[in-house]
């Protein structure tokens, strides 16, 4: 059996933080192969390292049998090691065709933008992506066919190392990930894929290698353990941590935000009410108006026609800070672009919604912000040691953490949170669920999410809106779905609608 990847004693660290620790495991040629532990386990980091946008400080690579330490993307790329990342390193501004083919756009300084869109055209084409149109900006994009573009563009350069991670947090549905991956394989193809669902690594993985703490807990044959096992390694708890709804919490009945024939680009006449001490979900696939609804909401977009309440009294929100002063808090679908600071402290991405909390007169107060940040860092179950860290050097999970902080620390009573727990490990769902339990606890907060799980919305909500070509088509019990229901709702395919206005 031929070693397409080995590691040895690869050790990096940040400051005083230790990220990755004597990590050594092999991997065999042709073999797909998993990285499994909780955010802040070192899965970043270590694919950062072999993908060549970090170079470990002690340890050494070897990629089929030679020395392996590349100074670039670009240099890992020429070794035949192609990345696609969970927090997506497309370029917004660009067109599909020319992230497709960046950096090779044509011949010396001139770009060839007829033959790019036509050698796009035909790569979507055989991937599965025809619909989208090759002279199409990026950033026009819904996330989910961003997430695809990420893969096929490391497909595309046909590698022998296909590092994916997460590939699967921002779609909808795994079948065309399953189809691309069984299209591609071939023996001389090795793929690391990093994940936290277990049901994916057991289809398509046949090895997989434990982290923890950023130290390898054990490599081994998926087939011979279960998943209370690989859980016990990760340090985590079971799949399900948290996606519970407590029973003896009740909504209040008083309205938080009533929305009323909301209209916009992708929305078509959305009415509902959201009421105090309660968590409202939204069941939607991509592109359903559900997203443009939420930006609404939170100031980011403007509507077209419709009218909002908050408190029952009328509101005008068209600016971010509008919303906040009404107690509204926004959580975007995509961190790294609309969540985190990138370049800044966690502290300071936690207290920049919240100066007053920090400092006095206008002037920030270190001692006052270290104070105010330890207290919301607790209540996410975000570690003190990530505090004076680049926001940029934690996983995605503890950059979300941060970022719910924010909102809990800029006092907002009602969340808006879409796909909050996209990507994020098993402890770290838990944290979220816990966290919208407590703020609605009282009766007095109130949250409105959406996710693409449709599991974790039966499991946690008092009541879920089906969304369907902009519009709430049904709503259903949150207790009584199934995840059946909602997908029969959300495809178009029910005809029982219900009064949402009320």
């Amino acid at each position: 059996m031929t070693t397409a990847l080995a590691l040895s004693g690869v050790s990096k660290r940040y400051g005083a933080t230790a990220a990755l620790t004597d990590v050594a495991f092999q991997v065999a040629e042709g073999s797909t192969h998993a990285i499994i532990g909780e955010n802040g386990a070192g899965k970043s980091t270590l694919i950062r390292a072999i993908a060549g946008l970090e170079t470990p400080d002690t340890g050494s690579m070897q990629l089929r049998g030679a020395d392996y330490r590349p100074a670039s993307l670009g240099d890992a790329r020429r070794r035949g090691v192609s990345t696609a990342f969970q927090d997506l390193s497309l370029l917004p501004n660009l067109t599909v065709a020319e992230n497709l083919f960046l950096p090779r756009l044509g011949s010396g300084p001139f770009v060839r933008r007829r033959a790019n869109a036509s050698a796009a055209g035909e790569l979507l084409e055989q991937y599965g992506l025809s619909h989208l149109r090759p002279t199409r900006e990026v950033v026009t994009l819904p996330l989910a066919d961003k997430q695809k573009l990420e893969i096929v563009r490391a497909v595309s350069h046909s590698p022998k190392l296909l590092l994916l991670d997460e590939p699967s947090a921002a779609l909808p549905d795994v079948e065309w990930l399953y189809r691309l991956l069984a299209q591609i394989r071939r023996p001389d193809l090795t793929v690391l894929y990093i994940s936290h669902r277990l049901n994916e690594i057991r289809d398509l993985c046949s090895s997989a290698t434990v982290l923890r703490n950023g130290r390898v807990v054990d490599t081994v044959q998926v087939t011979d353990v279960d998943d209370a096992v690989v859980f016990a390694m990760m340090g985590g708890a079971s799949e399900g941590h948290g996606a519970q709804r407590r029973s003896d919490r009740v909504a209040t009945g008083r309205p938080a935000i009533a929305v009323r024939n909301l209209h916009g680009h992708t929305v078509a006449d959305v009415t509902f009410t959201l009421h105090r001490g309660e968590i409202l979900g939204v069941a939607a696939l991509d592109g359903q108006g559900q997203a443009e609804t939420f930006r609404i909401l939170a100031g980011v977009a403007r509507a077209s026609e419709g009218t909002v309440e908050v408190d029952g009294r009328p509101a005008t929100i068209n600016a971010p800070r509008a919303a906040l002063r009404r107690g509204i808090s926004f959580v975007a679908e995509e961190r790294k672009t609309e969540g985190i600071l990138p370049g800044m402290s966690t502290m300071a991405n936690m207290t920049i919604g919240a100066l007053g909390k920090a400092g006095r007169g206008g002037l920030l107060q270190r001692r006052r912000e270290r104070s105010a940040s330890l207290g919301s860092a607790d209540q996410v179950d975000l570690s003190h040691r990530y505090l004076g860290m680049d926001i940029d050097a934690l996983s995605g999970g503890n950059q979300q953490k941060a970022i719910l902080a924010r909102s809990l620390m800029q006092g907002s009573k009602y969340l808006l949170l879409y796909d909050p727990s996209r990507g994020v490990d098993v402890g770290t769902k838990g944290t979220i669920y816990d966290l919208m339990e407590r703020l609605v606890s009282d009766g007095e907060g109130a949250v409105l999410w959406y996710s693409t799980d449709l599991a974790e919305l039966t499991g946690v909500c008092d009541r879920i809106l089906c969304f369907y070509k902009g519009k709430v088509i049904a709503e259903v019990p949150g207790r009584d779905s199934t995840v059946e229901s909602l997908l029969t709702a959300i495809t178009g395919h029910t005809e029982a609608q219900r009064d949402v206005s009320v």
